[in-house]
């Protein structure tokens, strides 16, 4: 019995994503305006890149929250479906990628 709440998984999915699309489009906008001034990549450039793709990371894993049962209760869940989203929300992945990708997007 899959039990889902749509809310949740809609906003969960569509934010991320439009958020994802907004920050690519302003780092392209960034390298094409140093080509376009002749200044050339900096090293500021190759940190935005780094934090940009850590950050599709992080999106990649609420996305991946939002399809496995986001916003029901834990003990509502299956046991097999409760134990891949603790560890894959608990564990290492989400805040490692977040903090690491946080201060390079800030540059």
């Amino acid at each position: 019995m899959a039990i889902e709440n749509t809310y949740w998984k809609n906003v969960l999915t569509v934010v991320p994503i439009v958020g994802a699309a907004i920050a690519t489009l302003t780092y392209l906008l960034r390298l094409v305006s140093c080509r376009i001034s002749t200044v050339g990549l900096r090293l500021e450039d190759l940190l935005m890149g780094i934090g940009l793709i850590l950050s599709y990371c992080a999106t990649a894993f609420v996305i991946y929250t939002a399809f496995n049962g986001v916003g029901v209760r834990t003990t509502l869940l299956p046991p097999d479906e409760r134990h891949r989203i603790q560890f894959v929300t608990n564990t290492y992945s989400l805040p490692a990628t977040w903090l690491t990708a946080t201060p390079l997007m800030h540059h």
